[in-house]
């Protein structure tokens, strides 16, 4: 989270007035995932604090296509997305991807 605070100002008399500060978060990048019997659905979303959600992708269901690697692509064509950033998203899909398969598609 980063903090933004609005500059100090002085009054005529000498007094500090504080003009306030308030707290704006970064958008961030949000995996969701519907969790089905056969099927495993995930989609990329940008979250942004006090205007809502973009998606940016549509719902990729495993194992009817490759879900992850669908991912991949999407996110190697947003070069606004850091490396790390998809590394991170990346791995976070293949941790799910790996608990529905070893489940079974039942709910844990």
């Amino acid at each position: 989270m980063h903090l933004i605070t609005n500059h100090e100002s002085q009054w005529n008399d000498g007094r500090e007035a504080w003009s306030g500060c308030e707290a704006l978060e970064k958008p961030r990048l949000v995996l969701k995932f519907v969790w089905m019997e056969k099927n495993l659905g995930l989609t990329l979303d940008q979250v942004i604090p006090g205007h809502g959600t973009i998606p940016l992708t549509p719902y990729y269901f495993w194992p009817r296509k490759d879900a992850w690697e669908q991912l991949r692509l999407v996110l190697e064509s947003k070069p606004w997305i850091s490396r790390r950033q998809m590394i991170m998203l990346l791995n976070q899909a293949a941790d799910i991807i790996n608990l529905w398969q070893q489940s079974g598609g039942e709910y844990v």
